[in-house]
C-alpha cells in the first residue's frame, strides 16, 4: 500500500491510499479526505492501518491521523507553528511530528502532554470576570522562588577591563 496526493490538484488538498503495483497498474485509489486544506507529507503506519500527514485545514500546520479503511481525522498537534510537519511513524504506530524547533515528539491518538507542575483551576466565570487565576499562581510561585533564592548581587561593572579599541599612533 502507498500513498498519493489527489492526481491534478496542483495544491495537493486530498490524501489517498494505493495499493501496490501489481503489473501496469497501481491498484485501486481511495480518497480520504476532501477539504480545502493543503496536505503535506502523508504518512503510512508500519500496519498500513493508518496514514497521518500535515494539513493547514486548523490555520496553521498540524498532524492529522485517520484510520486507511476511512473514518474521521484526528488533529493530534496543536502546536500552532508553520514548522510542524510529520516525520513518519514509530515501530509502534505512533506517529512522529517535529515542532518549529526542530524537536521530534511522539503524539498518541490520545495527544497527552506534560502534566503541569502546578495544577491551577480556571473557571469560565473568572474568564468571563477577565481574571486568569494560571497567571496570577504562576506569579505568586515566582515571587515565592525569588524570596527563598534570591539572584546573586550584579558585578561591579567599573572594575572590568575595558574593551575599547587601543589608540592608534599619529600619521607622518
Amino acid at each position: 500500500m502507498g500513498i498519493t496526493n489527489a492526481s491534478g490538484s496542483p495544491a495537493r488538498r486530498d490524501v489517498q491510499p494505493t495499493s501496490e503495483p501489481s503489473g501496469d497498474s497501481f491498484g485501486r485509489a481511495t480518497r480520504l479526505t476532501a477539504d480545502r486544506a493543503v496536505v503535506a507529507r502523508p504518512k503510512l503506519s508500519p500496519d498500513g492501518s493508518l496514514v497521518g500527514w500535515t494539513s493547514r485545514r486548523a490555520g496553521e500546520p498540524e498532524a492529522f491521523v485517520m484510520p486507511t479503511a476511512g473514518g474521521l481525522a484526528r488533529q493530534l498537534s496543536y502546536f500552532g507553528s508553520a514548522g510542524t510537519s510529520t516525520l513518519g511513524f514509530a515501530p509502534d504506530g505512533r506517529l512522529l511530528v517535529c515542532s518549529a524547533g526542530g524537536q521530534p515528539a511522539g503524539w498518541r491518538v490520545e495527544n497527552h502532554g506534560v502534566d503541569p507542575d502546578i495544577v491551577v483551576e480556571f473557571p469560565p466565570d473568572a474568564w468571563a470576570a477577565g481574571a486568569d487565576p494560571q497567571l496570577a499562581a504562576g506569579v505568586a510561585h515566582l515571587l515565592d522562588e525569588l524570596d527563598r533564592r534570591p539572584p546573586r548581587p550584579m558585578p561591579d561593572l567599573d572594575t572590568r577591563p575595558s574593551r575599547r579599541a587601543p589608540e592608534l599612533p599619529s600619521r607622518p
